[in-house]
């Protein structure tokens, strides 16, 4: 969630002396981090085609007192739209409390090749008010009891300190009680030693002669075993000689009837290769012929497309191409694509009656496709082709008031703006007028020339008195309005005989 408090600002690139009034524009001095100016920075009517790429942008804002919040870079929201925007700084609010400001704007050429031309370009002034927040507006004996609480809060602790310092002398007291307690346990712990090492050399003379005595059994009944086991190993000996002698007239054996084995298997593969002759060239190819396979080459042994270059080939040998997947390049193509290089991809019916050509420019996502039944089709995009300007603000001129109706309150209304969409091959234009301060018969505003190919109308509201408008789009993108019979007589120039609405139009 983002809090911000942002107005909208319309600022134009000519030499002509219109200052943007404040349009009772203020912020207070605890707007922090939230009070924002959006700029549309335009020429003649149109966005300028600015972004951080090529130019800086900076804002410069001066209170009546004297305080400047020094150079403030902008933030470019929409590149090449021309909408721009700034934060004000929580320091120059503080400092321009109550006083009344001046903003201007700077756009310089990004001159990153240091080649001189670094052109710079002063937008419009404009004004705000910067006000006092009421929290900081608090009554004197509402700071007074602040203080008075602090004050008792001072003498509690004061107290709290009495109590610590009598608490301490107490446990002087108990540690004196404890060195002596320690004095005493030191006295019983040394008498405990001493008795637990006589313990220890009475238990160790006791254990020595135990062990002596243990050994010399052992050593006894060791000398009576080693005779024991002896005369066994001579027997065990005998024994494993006569059973290793058994063995090895059975694996003698053994391994003759294996190698018998061996040398019937060699000769029955050899007669085999001899009489199918498996593995000469002639025999291998008869052999994948017959088998099941996919056999056609669709692609190089790689897996990648087959490359044609296919300069001062035709457009009849680019149909003419067998099954398979190509990479041609140069190739002449009866279709505005994008790219003569790209991806082909052919196929057909096994009786050549149906077959498909695509063809997919390397630089692109277009895919153009030829069909053959009896005749060729031509090319055919079949890729989605779409479009989008997106809405652009649009303002008013010889003296209508853009924006002023239908917008605060309960009513919230859209600005005026335009927009431009295309999907698959069909344009449409979208514009929203909504204004005051109106001529009957008046151009009000202007879009880019030649959007549309012929002359468009259509219906806009109008406060209640005074019916319903109609505008009028031409080719050379002027905005017309009119107020037909018989409410032209009763229509009043002013700001609230307004107009309103959207029309959309397929051009």
């Amino acid at each position: 969630m983002e809090l911000e408090k942002l107005v909208n600002i319309n600022l134009d690139e000519q030499p002509i002396d219109a200052a943007v009034s404040n349009k009772n524009i203020a912020f207070y001095n605890l707007d922090k981090n939230t009070a924002k100016f959006q700029f549309l920075v335009t020429n003649r009517k149109r966005p300028l085609l600015v972004s951080k790429e090529n130019v800086k942008g900076y804002a410069f804002f001066k209170s009546q007192n004297g305080s400047t919040s020094g150079v403030l870079d902008l933030e470019f929201i929409q590149p090449l739209k021309g909408v721009v925007s700034v934060t004000l700084p929580n320091y120059f609010l503080k400092a321009a409390t109550d006083t009344l400001v001046f903003g201007e704007l700077y756009l310089s050429l990004n001159d990153v090749n240091s080649t001189g031309k670094d052109d710079t370009v002063v937008l419009g002034r404009f004004s705000f008010r910067v006000k006092d927040s009421l929290v900081n507006q608090i009554e004197s004996d509402i700071k007074v009891r602040y203080i008075r609480m602090f004050d008792d809060l001072s003498d509690e602790i004061k107290e709290k300190v009495k109590s610590l310092e009598t608490d301490v002398e107490n446990i002087n007291e108990i540690v004196s009680s404890v060195e002596a307690v320690g004095e005493q346990a030191n006295s019983t712990i040394v008498k405990t030693k001493d008795d637990g090492i006589t313990a220890i050399n009475t238990a160790k003379t006791g254990a020595l002669s135990d062990i002596k005595m243990n050994k010399d059994n052992a050593l006894t009944e060791l000398s009576a075993k080693a005779d024991t086991v002896t005369s066994a190993y001579d027997i065990a000996l005998n024994k494993f000689n006569v059973n290793a002698e058994e063995v090895t007239a059975d694996f003698n054996e053994t391994t003759s009837g294996a190698n018998k084995v061996i040398d019937d298997k060699m000769t029955q593969f050899n007669t085999n290769l001899a009489e199918n002759n498996f593995v000469t060239n002639s025999g291998l190819a008869t052999t994948l012929d017959n088998s099941n396979w996919q056999k056609y080459k669709l692609t190089e042994s790689n897996g990648g497309a087959i490359y044609i270059p296919f300069e001062g080939k035709t457009e009849a040998e680019l149909l003419a191409l067998d099954v398979g997947l190509y990479y041609l390049t140069r190739i002449t193509i009866s279709a505005p694509v994008s790219s003569s290089s790209g991806f082909v991809k052919v196929i057909k019916r096994s009786d050549n009656i149906v077959k498909h050509i695509e063809f997919r420019p390397y630089n692109s996502t277009e895919i153009w496709m030829n069909r053959f039944y009896d005749t060729w089709d031509g090319w055919q995009r079949i890729d989605s082709n779409t479009s989008d300007t997106e809405w652009v603000l649009l303002d008013f001129i010889n003296g209508a008031v853009v924006n002023n109706a239908k917008i605060d309150g309960d009513d919230k209304g859209f600005v005026s703006a335009y927009r431009i969409m295309e999907d698959k091959g069909v344009r449409k234009l979208m514009i929203r007028l909504n204004g005051s301060n109106i001529e009957p018969g008046q151009i009000v505003a202007q879009i880019p020339s030649g959007t549309i190919s012929s002359q468009q109308k259509g219906f806009l509201s109008t406060s209640n008195e005074n019916g319903y408008a109609v505008a009028t789009i031409r080719t050379n993108g002027q905005v017309n309005i009119n107020i037909p019979e018989p409410n032209t007589s009763n229509w009043k120039v002013s700001q609230t005989n307004w107009v309103y609405g959207q029309l959309e139009f397929t051009i």
